[in-house]
């Protein structure tokens, strides 16, 4: 059966050649197109870096990516096995001063991902831009906001990462500022509930399970009823990176098994994908 992977990341940690086998194999699963999210914008300074990524994927991270200046797209379509891809401009480490977006527009992306972790992430191992860039919380409010509108003008989906735990508000406000807006909120938002709430009240809300992995193994029936309940709003996402490809193998399987004989399965794997991307 065919699919489309919502979640994946542009970073490896060792050469690209070593995993173009494993790709391969995706393709002849029905990979039919990801959304890769791409470091077009980065510090030149790994450990400040490595400070907004979760610490679980420091070791699927080569540290030297950053110290060289952000791969073209043109490169990483060279590098990649990845059929349609979708560029996402992953945005968390831009600031008031490198936050226009048309330069990445013109340069082939397609798409924003936003990482909002306006205060430190204890859960996650991330500072946060208040303590990586001294950055208060009203200013983080303001570039986001900022960001979205550029998105919104640019005819761009978004990727939005936020805890609906902390910042419901401020996500409800994003998406009544952007209407036609395609919002993609990863991981379930981290809330099943408050998740279903936005999916009802926003149409132009989804939402993946990138991540969610191994709580879904622990409560596999908690989460297909969420899946089967909002089925035309969620996405098959794995949040792998390109040196990470069995973790999308991994997820292939239990997608595939958990909504077997389901016609959620499809809409899931590949049809809300395609409601968001024209792969």
């Amino acid at each position: 059966m065919n699919f489309c992977d919502a979640h994946v990341h542009a970073l490896w940690a060792n050469e690209m050649n070593r995993n173009q086998e494993a790709w391969r194999s995706l393709l002849s699963r029905g990979l039919e197109s990801a959304a890769l999210i791409v470091m077009g914008h980065h510090l030149m300074d790994p450990k400040r870096c490595l400070q907004l990524i979760p610490s679980e994927y420091h070791q699927a991270v080569d540290p030297d990516f950053f110290r060289c200046k952000p791969l073209s797209l043109q490169v990483i379509r060279q590098k990649v096995q990845v059929p349609a891809p979708i560029f996402y401009l992953d945005s968390r480490y831009l600031t008031p001063d490198t936050a226009d977006l048309k330069r990445f527009a013109l340069a082939g992306y397609q798409g924003l991902k936003l990482l909002y972790v306006p205060e430190e992430d204890r859960a996650n191992g991330m500072v946060g831009w208040d303590n990586l860039f001294g950055r208060g919380k009203k200013e983080s409010e303001e570039l986001t906001a900022s960001l979205v509108e550029q998105a919104a003008a640019l005819g761009w989906p978004v990727i939005l990462h936020a805890d609906l735990n902390r910042y419901l508000d401020f996500v409800t406000a994003l998406l009544q500022s952007s209407p036609k807006t395609p919002f993609l909120i990863p991981h379930f938002g981290f809330t099943r509930k408050r998740m279903a709430g936005l999916l009802e009240r926003f149409p132009q809300c989804f939402t993946d399970f990138s991540s969610l992995l191994p709580f879904m193994l622990e409560k596999p029936k908690a989460y297909k009823e969420f899946i089967l309940t909002h089925q035309d709003r969620v996405l098959f996402g794995t949040d792998a990176t390109l040196g990470w490809p069995q973790m999308v193998e991994e997820y292939l399987s239990f997608t595939s098994s958990l909504l077997q004989g389901k016609p959620a399965l499809q809409k899931v794997l590949s049809g809300n994908y395609k409601r968001i991307h024209k792969p």
